[in-house]
């Protein structure tokens, strides 16, 4: 049974929120919209902009360059929030499409909703705020932590993530190797030679796309 509260919480910025709060955020929210496999569920200046959280199913989020060359920056899986931001800022997000892998259930809000709901809410507003501030303070640990890692680190703490969000190991790598790659911007060949030292030195057990954890440190 779907719970509109709960799917929203899975958002960190809301998580902190009183449950009045949350569900002032539920009554601007749009819950189990259906995606089949294939279908773009976001694209540049299509006036979607705001949070879309991931029900069931997976999406990957790219990018094309000029020659129309499909660049993969993210995966989303089920539980996971994309968005956030832009229920804050006006900005067109103009170069970034949000592409279902596999049929697919999202709930959302639209930036302009939420900022209504704002203006006549300074109690949420205010709630929002703190926890947004804190979520950026969190953010940024975590990005200066990563920039110091070697890639094969970024290789063990990308599939300790993946592993934690699909909550099994062994599990399934969700995408091709060279997409990994290009996430972790690494290149095929690296990121290949890192996969083989990481099973050598008995971190991991891979065959193929089927990945087993035996240690993370």
């Amino acid at each position: 049974m779907h719970s509109e509260i709960n799917c929203l919480g899975r958002s960190k910025l809301f998580q902190p929120l009183s449950t009045t709060e949350k569900e002032h955020i539920v009554s601007v929210s749009s819950h189990r919209n259906y995606y089949p496999k294939g279908s773009l569920i976001k694209q540049p200046y299509d006036n979607s902009d705001g949070l879309i959280v991931i029900d069931e199913g997976m999406i990957k989020i790219y990018q094309l360059d000029d020659k129309g060359k499909e660049s993969i920056t993210g995966l989303l899986l089920p539980d996971d929030v994309y968005g956030q931001q832009y229920l804050f800022t006006s900005d067109v997000d103009s170069s970034t499409y949000l592409e279902s892998i596999e049929d697919t259930w999202v709930c959302t809000i639209r930036r302009d909703d939420f900022q209504s709901l704002l203006k006549d809410n300074p109690n949420v507003s205010l709630a929002l705020l703190n926890s947004f501030g804190e979520l950026l303070i969190r953010y940024e640990k975590i990005e200066e932590m990563r920039s110091l890692m070697s890639s094969k680190e970024r290789i063990l703490a990308y599939l300790t993530d993946m592993s934690e969000q699909l909550n099994s190991n062994p599990f399934i790598l969700p995408t091709k190797k060279k997409e990994i790659a290009n996430l972790l911007n690494l290149t095929p060949e690296t990121f290949s030679r890192k996969l083989k030292e990481l099973q050598t030195e008995g971190f991991i057990r891979i065959h193929n796309k089927n990945v087993t954890l035996l240690r993370s440190t």
